[in-house]
């Protein structure tokens, strides 16, 4: 119900689809987990207090709106897979979409701006591909890179990754320095 800790919660082997619906005001709007397949059309996921979609799974996305939460719009962890598009994330206090820990994502024609942190955070071996959509107004970095052994890797093509507040497009680094064998490509863009 309004205001529970989380609005949908997949978990197991299940297969689930969530379509046409408003996910709201919980601490996480959907938690993805297990060994199932999440899949979401026409959907906004809008004000929850952390993370809008926390993916631990594999899940697919098209057509949503992830907007205003208080974490990331979507953060995949712990081996998540995901494809995201057609959709915008956009507002979200800790940043638009963290790709952690060995997790991946394909982001085509979508739209992942005006978030205040990074665009796109990439760490702990992860790989991102961008097609066709904008990664832009977000205050902290475009696209950022946070480098482990072994490395992440993100490509980037046909898109616009422009106009952060701090400046940076795409940033490639470790927290101790140096770049860490970090695999980035940009074509096109």
């Amino acid at each position: 119900g309004l205001g529970s800790l989380v609005g949908i919660r997949v978990g197991g082997g299940a297969e689930v689809v969530i379509e046409r619906c408003t996910i709201e005001r919980h601490q996480v709007g959907i938690s993805i987990s297990g060994s199932g397949r999440t899949t979401l059309h026409d959907t906004a996921i809008r004000w929850n207090t952390s993370d809008g979609i926390g993916a631990g799974a594999r899940f697919a996305a098209e057509n949503l709106r992830v907007e205003y939460n208080g974490g990331y719009g979507i953060r995949m962890e712990g081996g998540a897979s995901g494809r995201l598009a057609d959709s915008s994330v956009t507002g979200n206090t800790l940043g638009g979409i963290g790709v952690l820990l060995f997790s991946d994502l394909t982001v085509t024609n979508s739209n992942i701006d005006l978030n205040r942190g990074p665009g796109i955070l990439v760490a702990a071996p992860s790989s991102v591909a961008v097609d066709h959509s904008s990664v832009s107004g977000n205050t902290a970095t475009g696209i950022s890179v946070v480098a482990f052994s072994p490395a992440s890797s993100v490509t980037v093509a046909d898109s616009l990754i422009a106009a952060t507040a701090d400046g940076v497009g795409i940033q490639v680094g470790t927290v101790f320095g140096g770049s860490g064998g970090a695999q980035v490509q940009v074509t096109r863009s």
